[in-house]
C-alpha cells in the first residue's frame, strides 16, 4: 500500500510536466484496473 501511495505522490508531482490528456487516460486506466481487481476479489469471496 505504501508503494501505491508513493507512486501516486510521484505521478501527482509529474502532472505539471505531462499534458492533461495523457494524465487523464492513465488515471482512467488505473481506476478501471483497480475496479476490475476489486470486483473480481468480491466475486471470488462470494464463490468461496
Amino acid at each position: 500500500m505504501a508503494v501505491v501511495v508513493a507512486r501516486l505522490n510521484k505521478s501527482s508531482s509529474e502532472v505539471l510536466k505531462v499534458n492533461s490528456g495523457s494524465f487523464l487516460s492513465s488515471a482512467a486506466m488505473f481506476f478501471s484496473k483497480s475496479f476490475i481487481l476489486s470486483s473480481s476479489n468480491n466475486f471470488y469471496r462470494l464463490v468461496l
